[in-house]
């Protein structure tokens, strides 16, 4: 200190600046003691904060206590709406918005479709089914890194008693490589399956390995009776892969077996004989409308013949489509009333939304002198604001969890009555459906909220303390009439 310099004989000018040599930058220690305060005040703001908010909860959950009746009907309400909402979503995201199981890359994955007009109606049609001649020639695709073809049919597995219908599905041996499915055991058949004297070799799905063979390794070279053929099992797809459809799909074989069940070859050479579909890989999205312009014009090339004698359409073109098959043209009709329901239960929410804000009203109607005293001891307008918010996104929260549990029951209930034909490899409730009912209780709960929570919190509200029951009732007729409407 500069009374310890001068003690050893500096003088006061001398001792001061010594001091403040040794002390060092005091602007910065300024600056830092002024960061210190800023942090400790935010802390203390921040501590307060989740004091308050305890001090809420604590109040409002005595409040929902006192008034279990009322309580419930709140939040069967909002979970009537949330639920339906969330059963929806669960099916939609599933048939929608999750890409197929195991494929990977699905963003480059995608079908060959074809545009053109019909040559029976003149209207413009998206065509997901081609033949089999179309798929050779987008083998000469240079913009596309692979091509697959594949087609399905209903067979019969087994012999007199055992025999049992069957989904299999006839695809080239390119069709597992481009989707980059691995087997869970076994091998996929190779190129050298792939041919006309085709070898009778089949790939199980996990759910028949397991559901009729018990799921026993030494599936593997056994020789099963499918449709008028015997087929050696040479492998089982990884648990949940059902190809890119919809459908449930029970085994695999190669593509040239169809000419077993059809009983001639005739699919391979005409034009006209329409059953496959068709999968390429993109190199990159970037080649998107490289790989459409090369596609379409080999496609017209093959068509070529049928163009100039005036049975094709010579303004076609290849369209690439999403690899989910609810979003081609030909999604079954339960997809497009999914989509269409979808809206109807947002309307149903938002009913859902009005009765509760109505049953608010009502309420706060019944504590107007409750809510005045408190305004009338000091509680800001912004606190009482927060708190009726708080209340609202609570009883949301509530009937959220109730919702999500009604959408797990009513999600498998939905899936087995009205989409019985849909693979459905997960439960009705995931990671998305979660995230989707918080962010739809927590919208509920303000939306629900906004019309009470202004009213509560009226600045007038303590004038109740005196007028008794008189004074907006008025005002509280016109909005509760108008949530009614």
């Amino acid at each position: 200190t500069e009374e310890e310099f001068m003690a050893r004989g500096l003088s006061p000018t001398e001792a001061k600046e010594e001091a403040r040599r040794r002390f060092g930058n005091l602007d910065e220690y300024r600056r830092e003691l002024g960061r210190m305060s800023h942090r400790t005040a935010a802390r203390s703001r921040w501590l307060g904060s989740l004091e308050a908010i305890g001090q809420d909860l604590a109040y409002l959950f005595r409040g929902l206590r006192r008034e279990p009746g009322f309580t419930a009907a709140v939040v069967l309400t909002l979970a009537l709406g949330i639920g339906a909402n969330t059963t929806l979503f669960g099916v939609v995201d599933h048939l929608l918005l999750t890409p197929p199981a195991h494929v990977k890359n699905p963003d480059t994955a995608v079908r060959l479709q074809v545009h053109r007009f019909s040559p029976f109606s003149g209207e413009p049609e998206t065509m997901s089914y081609q033949t089999y001649n179309d798929y050779r020639d987008f083998l000469d695709a240079s913009n596309l890194e692979s091509v697959a073809a594949y087609g399905d049919q209903e067979l019969i597995l087994g012999r007199g008693e055992d025999a049992s219908r069957i989904n299999a599905v006839f695809a080239t041996a390119s069709y597992f490589p481009l989707l980059g499915v691995d087997p869970a055991l076994g091998r996929f058949f190779d190129q050298s399956e792939d041919q006309p004297e085709f070898s009778e070799v089949a790939v199980l799905s996990h759910d028949l390995w397991q559901n009729r063979f018990g799921g026993r390794e030494d599936i593997l070279g056994r020789t099963l009776s499918i449709g008028d053929g015997t087929y050696s099992v040479i492998g089982v797809v990884p648990e949940g892969f059902n190809g890119v459809d919809l459908t449930p799909v029970d085994l695999f074989l190669p593509i040239y077996a169809y000419t077993a069940y059809d009983g001639s070859d005739q699919w391979t050479t005409h034009r006209g004989y329409y059953w496959i579909q068709i999968l390429g890989r993109l190199p990159s999205l970037s080649s998107r409308q490289a790989a459409m312009d090369e596609a379409t014009a080999l496609h017209r090339n093959g068509r070529r013949e049928m163009i100039d004698e005036g049975r094709y359409s010579e303004d076609a073109r290849v369209v690439l489509g999403s690899i989910k098959a609810a979003l081609g043209p030909d999604a079954p009709e339960e997809v497009r009333v999914a989509r269409w329901l979808i809206g109807v239960t947002f309307i149903v929410l938002l009913i859902a939304c009005a009765n509760v804000a109505n049953l608010l009203l009502a309420r706060g109607a019944r504590r107007k002198r409750e809510l005045g005293i408190r305004v009338a001891l000091g509680i800001s307008r912004r606190r009482m604001v927060g708190q009726l918010l708080l209340e609202s996104t609570v009883l949301a929260g509530l009937g959220g969890a109730v919702g999500l549990a009604m959408a797990y029951w009513g999600g498998q209930a939905l899936r087995s009555t009205f989409l019985p034909d849909v693979a459905w490899n997960a439960s009705p409730v995931n990671s998305r459906v979660l995230l989707f009912t918080l962010g739809v209780a927590l919208r509920t709960g303000l939306l629900a909220g906004m019309a009470p929570a202004w009213r509560g919190a009226d600045q007038g509200m303590a004038n109740t303390l005196r007028e008794g029951d008189r004074g907006g009732t008025g005002r509280r007729g016109w909005a509760q009439s108008a949530l009614l409407v």
